[in-house]
């Protein structure tokens, strides 16, 4: 399934959201949750931590060097209402829609089997670029990153992911309080090395270089 759309450039709602107490019925049709379920969390020490999913921009970079001293939060949020039949559609999204409050709430009559809830958090150092020229793009060459976007392909064994969903319960989220896993060291976990494909091998994609890698052009 996918959450996001790279060839969006737009929000068609208010910035930033009002409190969900709030939300009338355009908010919670299935193409505003979709918009609703990317983030960009501006972080800092300085301030009162801003909510996820509520930011669904990203900011221009004099806002980012003023306000985010501690980088910013790339925030996806996928849906979690399933129509109980098909394991994936032609567009890949069909089969599932979004809550009414995105990462919370209740499913659409027609897709009434709840799935745990997946969300993805990517941290980004913004602030090492604090007072140097120039400006952010996501690698796909959007500037405003309305087009954020995620796939999700499910590679767990079936019965191993269920035992899974039904015992790790513990309320603080850690993998380590899963009792099912056989945890890595990072020392282990470092010893994995990516085969980078031959379309790759010749991108210097790490930098410093003109332009993004892949030649992207930003939109």
């Amino acid at each position: 399934m996918l959450a996001g759309d790279s060839q969006r450039r737009y929000f068609t709602l208010p910035v930033l959201d009002p409190e969900r107490s709030f939300w009338t019925a355009a908010d919670m049709t299935q193409d505003a949750l979709s918009q609703k379920a990317t983030g960009f969390n501006c972080m800092s020490g300085r301030r009162e931590p801003e909510a996820a999913l509520t930011r669904h921009f990203l900011s221009d970079k004099s806002y980012l060097d003023a306000n985010c001293d501690q980088g910013v939060r790339f925030e996806l949020m996928f849906p979690s209402c399933w129509n109980g039949r098909d394991l994936d559609s032609a567009d890949h999204r069909s089969h599932v829609q979004y809550p009414h409050l995105v990462n919370t709430g209740s499913c659409p009559p027609e897709y009434p089997v709840r799935l745990p809830s997946l969300y993805y958090e990517t941290i980004w150092a913004t602030s090492d670029y604090s007072g140097i020229d120039g400006s952010f793009v996501i690698a796909n060459g959007d500037t405003t990153g309305y087009g954020y976007h995620g796939d999700f392909m499910s590679g767990w064994e079936e019965q191993f992911l269920q035992s899974v969903v039904g015992i790790c319960t513990n309320a603080s989220g850690k993998v380590e309080d899963c009792p099912l896993f056989e945890l890595q060291s990072e020392a282990q976990a470092s010893l994995c090395k990516l085969d980078v494909p031959n379309i790759l091998r010749d991108e210097n994609c790490g930098g410093p270089r003109q332009g993004l890698c892949g030649n992207v052009t930003k939109l």
